[in-house]
């Protein structure tokens, strides 16, 4: 790894592909998807929140002005 660093550092360019033993693939790619996995549940999750936070709010709005109107309507 460190002689890769070096190469790169000097601006030498790798013309060759990398050839990964099955493991570091495989690794690679485990570690490539949970962590999609895991920002895409963080994305459901803050949907989810934002659902909930704005179906509460709504209901109090809905609730405040179901009141004033019933009090127009008793003072009206």
């Amino acid at each position: 790894m460190l002689a890769l660093r070096a190469e790169t550092e000097r601006g030498v360019v790798l013309l060759h592909a990398w050839l990964l033993s099955g493991f570091l693939f495989f690794r690679y790619l485990n570690r490539f998807f949970v962590g999609m996995l895991a920002s895409e549940a963080n994305c459901i999750d803050r949907r989810f929140i934002d659902a909930v936070r704005f179906a509460y709010q709504h209901s109090f709005y809905k609730a405040a002005t179901k009141n004033v109107h019933e009090k127009q309507e008793i003072d009206g």
